[in-house]
């Protein structure tokens, strides 16, 4: 994990036992609302990762119309990457073009099954096979920061787009689920809103905070509800409709909330009338 990240939540601990002593309800308050502060901006966390390892972020763009995110890093000596990341699967598209000019295109598709999230991604356990698009010489990593079983000498590229990639998972940004990609909430929402094409459906994902992956219709939504998975509508109404097809009786509208007041970076969102399955959520709107 992130050094400066284990720091910065080891002095708010230290300060949160502190101020427990002396009322440990405006403690709890206090030290929950700094890590999400500390939380809420991944793409700060992506920043520092990158500058750690001598890598600039130069671009960090969604493209709402096409469910399309692209992320392009800088190394110190010119090289660059860009990785394209469609919601509609969990293949990641590369390209690389060397300081003198020289590009390399590649597919870098992952292995692992479930989630990938920050959690895994700081373990290194996130598996893939990079496939140079024009060559065909396909390279097999166990891990991130493993060797390559490839008998070939790895490309540059292939280092610098894999370990963009790495970062990105760690800092959050994006996590890689059940075929599909997801991106932070916080960072899809805006676009997808000043969108006129936008759909009133998306897939969603919960893993610590709100993801949204690709958009869907009526059906897939309720589908995915019913299967115990979450969605997120363009709307309260619209969230509310996909929930009151799941179960006869009214549906429950809530946000998480903590002293009584909603807590901030959550999303209200409806359930089915029995709750039922467990753990789905019609998400909406805004972040609280």
């Amino acid at each position: 994990m992130n050094q400066k990240f284990v720091n910065a939540l080891c002095l708010l601990l230290c300060t949160a036992l502190f101020f427990a002593s002396l009322n440990p309800g405006l403690a709890v308050m206090a030290m929950s609302e700094q890590i999400e502060e500390i939380l809420a901006d991944s793409e700060e966390v992506y920043q520092e990762l990158l500058a750690e390892e001598n890598l600039e972020l130069t671009t960090f763009e969604f493209d709402a119309s096409e469910e399309m995110i692209i992320i392009t890093v800088l190394n110190e000596i010119g090289d660059e990457v860009t990785l394209n990341l469609s919601l509609d699967d969990d293949n990641v598209f590369a390209e690389y073009v060397s300081f003198e000019e020289t590009e390399e295109f590649y597919k870098i598709e992952i292995l692992n099954e479930g989630v990938v999230d920050s959690e895994t991604a700081f373990e290194g356990e996130l598996l893939m096979i990079t496939e140079d698009l024009e060559t065909g010489e396909v390279y097999d990593s166990s891990e991130f920061e493993g060797s390559y079983s490839a008998t070939a000498s790895v490309p540059e590229g292939i280092d610098l787009s894999n370990e963009a990639l790495k970062l990105l998972l760690m800092a959050g940004l994006v996590i890689l689920s059940g075929g599909l990609t997801f991106i932070d909430g916080s960072k899809a929402i805006p676009k997808i809103t000043n969108n006129k094409n936008k759909k009133n459906h998306y897939y969603a994902h919960v893993v610590g905070k709100v993801y949204i992956g690709k958009g869907c219709t009526e059906t897939q939504a309720v589908s995915r509800l019913n299967s115990g998975k979450s969605t997120w509508s363009i709307s309260s109404n619209q969230a509310k409709t996909l929930v009151s097809k799941m179960a006869k009786g009214t549906p429950i509208n809530e946000v998480d909330k903590i002293n009584g007041k909603p807590k901030p970076g959550y999303y209200w969102h409806w359930h089915s009338a029995t709750r039922l399955p467990k753990g789905h959520h019609a998400f909406y709107g805004n972040a609280i």
